[in-house]
């Protein structure tokens, strides 16, 4: 309810058994976010340079550094600041840290360290570098008797300051609003704050689009002083997935009172969530909910289910959504229905709010002590004592805010200059490093990753170099949500990805027996490019050959979805550029035509002929295409879908609609998998645990009775590997086609210097029964491929088999 953070699906009741609302979250760059995908898998240039768009470097000229080798002592230089530059960032909890222009202390500190002759040198210079913001570091040759400051030390009249430190629930970076991930200083005097949360429900759309909603009910409060209050709120989900949450201002009315709240519903809305919710510590009763729609002055009772919260079931509250115990845990928000003095009837509901004590943490004269690289070490509080002004010892710099984290911020700096690719690999090696929760599956060797990465960088030539270091080093996570996105300003100074830029092929393929083969013409392409045609070569390159320069750079968990994207960025050039493409049409020889990379990135071409989003495939057989379908079209045809003697439903990509619709294929709950947030307290994952949290897909009428099938491949990633993940947990139907991406959990996306944005995946998602998903993904009960014969008859072959498993011709 209300505040409650999002894993996954849910901008904010993903804690609540609730149906789930979607949400693209990142601004300025379409990516997969809060699992919401591209509209593609995401291209990353060719490699080759490119130029900018008009506009693309920041006003004031960036200073541009030649490219020269980083090795020797020097590359140790670099390895040991990139080292503290992340312990310091991320674990010392300094006011000065914390407000610290971290941009700027890497771009400046790869140039400064880089010429250090020994290992004295280093650690003077390193000393000097953060020593405004981490007054309380030591940086000293391996090896070198320290005595730890006077500041970390008891304090010597007997007085008992608060501790202060960081913790982080995955890592916070800036970019995403209603953030899923959340950093933040605490100190050992302190409860965190507690998050508004609650029960909600929905309500029916139709009846509420374009209308005023006016929720009204009883309140009283029981809490300790002024902290509780109780309150309404209202969701609506509009026409392009944005969710906005609004409560009513909290109510602490001691006896029962009657609040209210009014939302505006706009017509295109998709979706109305209501929910009561306490705000802050202590007990909110509720009773006697009435909805009520006004439209031209005339106000209508709307009925809803359960309004007064007397209805029971397996002692959860009948039509209403409330925490599970997990969630209750965690959050120390509870809801269940009381027989304590209600309003009217026999019951009501209470909603009650029970803070955690303070955290216990550790004195500050328990420093980190770690070995840096190039001779030297350091030791690192990781807590710090603080009084009314700040941690001790006070510095002397004035408070200010944090500088902004976002794309333009980065936009000051340019990918010419070495010191500023160095100071990316620096930034992205080091939020993996700590926050990276699939490192003990995929197996890969993280500092052997930042020597390489930062040669890499060091000698690039140019701006698509510097991408190309990067992406190196991302693809060493081996995650299907890893991607590398340049950032170039229009000439209106927005921010967009760099290939929103480019050109697209008229014409789609994919890969059938080993070839390379044409799915969909755009008709600019012209008759000699036909469906069923296999492509031998794009330009003078063979597509043998432009595989094996793409695939290394593509992160990924499975190697069908490295597959997948690499062979997306074959369509892709500079913008109206000819090229030429060879062909080999069914039983002739090699032809080449002319074609140009017409199209935009948006301009999206099928990977193959389907039916209608909504179509009858067989008589009696419904398909469903969860990858086009609206909520509308779906509503519309569940009537007919429960009557079928079977549906199908393609999830070969990505889904339109909520999970809800499995509530329409089980008589029973549906348990999403567990959502398991990291909690960090140490550097390099030292002690990592996890917030483990899920969320409820309740049954729904009317209920799909027919034998049910779903269809999918590797496109179908992170939220679509969800659905899967219940279907194939709750034998839901059978699963035609090839495995999925391996890839499930919430994007975290962070920019680096040189306007450049890093996608990754912040929290781990495991199977139902706890273990390895990544890289694992959901294999199909019953195989089945595209042929080049079949694309060439525009058949899908893949559909084709879905219907045998529904009439029984295939096992």
């Amino acid at each position: 309810m209300g505040k409650i953070r999002a894993l996954d699906l849910v901008p904010r009741r993903m804690f609540l058994r609730a149906p789930i609302a979607l949400r693209l979250v990142l601004p300025f760059v379409l990516l997969a976010c809060g699992n919401v995908p591209p509209p593609e898998p995401m291209p990353a240039p060719l490699p080759k340079p490119e130029a900018a768009l008009p506009g693309a470097e920041a006003a004031a000229a960036p200073r541009v550094d030649p490219s020269r080798a980083l090795e020797g002592r020097a590359l140790e230089n670099v390895v040991a600041f990139t080292q503290l530059y992340n312990y310091v960032r991320f674990f010392h909890p300094s006011d000065e840290a914390a407000r610290a222009d971290w941009n700027a202390i890497a771009v400046d500190g790869a140039r400064r360290v880089e010429g250090a002759t020994s290992a004295e040198e280093l650690a003077q210079i390193l000393g000097e570098i953060f020593g405004p913001v981490a007054p309380t570091l030591r940086v000293f040759p391996t090896g070198l008797r320290q005595d730890l400051p006077e500041a970390i030390l008891p304090p010597k009249d007997g007085s008992k300051p608060k501790i202060v430190a960081w913790q982080h629930e995955g890592i916070e970076l800036g970019m995403l609003p209603n953030n899923v991930y959340k950093s933040q200083r605490v100190n050992d005097m302190e409860a965190s704050p507690l998050e508004p949360g609650g029960i909600d429900t929905s309500l029916p759309i139709e009846k509420c689009a374009g209308k005023k909603v006016v929720v009204s009910a009883f309140a009283r409060v029981e809490s300790p002083g002024e902290q509780g209050g109780a309150q309404i709120g209202i969701g609506v989900k509009g026409a392009q997935k944005k969710y906005d949450w609004t409560t009513s201002t909290p109510a602490r009315p001691r006896e029962w009172t009657k609040i209210t709240h009014t939302v505006d519903v706009p017509a295109d809305a998709k979706g109305v969530d209501i929910g009561f919710e306490i705000d802050g510590a202590g007990k909110a009763f509720f009773d006697d909910v009435v909805v009520e729609v006004q439209e031209g002055g005339k106000t209508t009772a709307l009925k809803i289910k359960n309004p007064g919260f007397e209805k029971v079931e397996k002692d959860e509250i009948t039509a209403w959504n409330v925490p599970s115990p997990e969630q209750a845990k965690a959050l120390g928000i509870g809801a269940a229905t009381t027989t304590e003095a209600p309003k009217s009837g026999k019951r009501a509901v209470v909603v009650t709010a029970t803070p955690k004590p303070p955290p216990k943490l550790a004195l500050p004269s328990e420093v980190y002590e770690a070995e840096l690289g190039g001779g030297v070490s350091c030791k690192l509080p990781l807590t710090l004592y603080a009084d009314d002004r700040g941690t001790l010892p006070h510095g002397t710099a004035a408070p200010a805010e944090p500088p902004p984290s976002g794309v333009s911020a980065t936009f000051a700096y340019s990918l010419k200059d070495r010191e500023t690719r160095l100071a990316g690999i620096t930034m992205a090696w080091g939020i993996m490093q700590h926050f990276y929760p699939y490192f003990d599956v995929v197996g890969t060797d993280w500092t052997a990753v930042l020597r390489k990465s930062l040669s890499k960088a060091a000698t690039a030539i140019d701006e698509q170099g510097a991408v190309l270091a990067l992406e190196l080093l991302v693809t060493q996570l081996h995650d299907g949500h890893g991607n590398v996105v340049r950032m170039v300003r229009t000439p209106e100074g927005q921010p967009v990805p760099e290939m929103a830029t480019r050109g697209y092929l008229p014409m789609n393929f994919t890969w059938a027996e080993g070839q390379l083969v044409v799915t969909n013409v755009h008709p600019s392409a012209g008759a000699e490019v036909r469906p069923g045609d296999t492509v031998i070569a794009i330009g003078d390159k063979p597509i043998d050959a432009w595989m094996a320069a793409i695939e290394p750079r593509i992160p990924a968990a499975t190697p069908g979805w490295r597959k997948r994207v690499a062979t997306s960025h074959l369509r892709m050039g500079t913008k109206g550029e000819p090229v030429k493409v060879t062909l080999k049409h069914e039983g002739g020889n090699p032809v080449t035509v002319e074609l140009a990379y017409s199209l935009g990135m948006m301009e999206k071409l099928p990977q193959e002929k389907r039916p209608e989003p909504v179509a009858e495939v067989a008589l009696g057989i419904s398909y469903v295409d969860l990858d086009r379908v609206t909520p509308e079209q779906f509503e519309a045809a569940l009537p007919r879908l429960a009557k079928a003697k079977g549906v199908i439903f393609d999830l070969r990509g990505y889904p339109k609609v909520e999970p809800g619709v499995l509530g329409h294929l089980t008589s029973k709950p549906l348990a999403s998998p567990d959502w398991k947030m990291p909690r960090i307290v140490r550097p390099n994952r030292e002690g990592l645990t996890f917030e483990v949290v899920k969320w409820i897909v309740e049954p729904k009428a009317p209920r799909i009775q027919g034998k049910i099938v779903f269809l999918t491949d590797e496109r179908a990633i992170s939220q679509a590997e969800t659905w899967m993940s219940m279907v194939d947990h709750y034998k839901l139907g059978k699963i035609v086609g090839a495995t999925t991406a391996g890839t499930n959990g919430n994007v975290n996306p962070f920019p680096v210097p040189g306007g450049v944005v890093i996608t990754w995946t912040g929290l781990r998602v495991e199977r139902f029964d706890g273990s390895r998903f990544h890289g694992v993904g959901v294999p199909p009960n019953i195989p089945a491929t595209r042929t080049v014969k079949g694309i060439r008859e525009g058949r899908d072959e893949v559909l084709e088999v879905g219907i045998g498993v529904v009439t029984g011709k295939v096992k």
